[in-house]
């Protein structure tokens, strides 16, 4: 049997459903008709100023590891559907309680035997959706097609969280910035932080949207080291860039139990975990704050 798609937003018809429980619209046709919403779908939380998103289109931020790129993602609707490549389940539904955004469910994409990505099939009621992240797991252009065929099956608008290049561009190619409606970038100078406007297609009336992360603060969990040596700081996870605890989630390291906190990251040339010099000075400010500290060792679970 065809797919069928609300004429009005494009969400994917359902069985035995007459009228699209999204907007009412009682028309359904053989094609979502993309590009053709009456009006697009308003954003929230620091997206709201642009004009939105119509089904199937996507907004991609970019930016460096700590800028907020998922927090901003997540707040972008009040209900999203999650694709996740990197963050475990539990962890985004954290990051959603703690910024008042109900995530309704947590997909994880997969790769199969000959490295295609893979999503399971879906059947929910969403208000968007977010893939967090583009670079995390598969070929981009194959991960970016996939889960734009899985926004435009349901109906939903698409924002994408991505990471940077060494020069400080999209990762992704000249791909990217051309098949997105809207491409921003999240920059953060320590608490201030901005999201520039590279690319909008419906012609939004802002270019900058300054912005910060409020009283929102993340669950004390695991920490990163970082800063120099008198001028240390404990940076939870994931709100700070940690290869340590990423690894962690991905199941190639075994933590001791929170909180704890860490300093080092993984060098092919060494094959393993690598601390900085002034380690021990890390762990004596830790240990001055009842955060244990702990030296991790490489465990590949593949």
């Amino acid at each position: 049997m065809e797919r069928e798609y609300c004429q009005q937003c494009g969400r994917t018809r359902r069985p035995a459903e007459w009228t699209c429980p999204r907007c009412a619209c009682p028309i359904y046709g053989p094609s979502a008709v993309r590009g053709q919403a009456s009006h697009p779908q308003a954003l929230g939380g620091e997206l709201a100023k642009l004009r939105g998103l119509e089904p199937g289109e996507a907004l991609v931020l970019y930016g460096a590891k700590g800028s907020g790129k998922t927090s901003v993602a997540l707040r972008a609707f009040a209900r999203p559907l999650v694709i996740t490549t990197e963050m475990s389940a539990s962890r985004l539904f954290e990051y959603g309680e703690r910024l008042g955004v109900h995530v309704v469910e947590v997909v994880e994409l997969r790769l199969s035997d000959d490295g295609a990505p893979e999503l399971p099939e879906w059947e929910g009621d969403a208000d968007g959706l977010v893939l967090d992240s583009l670079n995390g797991r598969g070929d981009v252009v194959a991960v970016w097609q996939l889960v734009e065929a899985f926004a435009m099956d349901h109906g939903l608008p698409l924002v994408v969280v991505a990471q940077t290049t060494t020069d400080g561009g999209v990762r992704g190619g000249e791909y990217v910035p051309h098949a997105c409606t809207v491409l921003a970038e999240v920059r953060r100078d320590g608490d201030a932080r901005e999201i520039v406007v590279e690319k909008d297609r419906h012609g939004s009336d802002v270019d900058v949207i300054p912005f910060t992360l409020g009283e929102v603060k993340p669950a004390a969990h695991f920490f990163s080291v970082e800063g120099k040596p008198g001028r240390y700081q404990l940076v939870p996870y994931p709100w700070g860039a940690s290869e340590v605890w990423e690894a962690a989630e991905r199941g190639k390291l075994e933590p001791p139990p929170p909180p704890v906190a860490a300093a080092a990251r993984f060098s092919k040339l060494h094959g393993g975990w690598v601390e900085p010099p002034d380690h021990e000075a890390r762990e004596a400010f830790c240990l001055a704050r009842s955060i244990p500290y702990w030296r991790p060792v490489h465990v590949d679970k593949d």
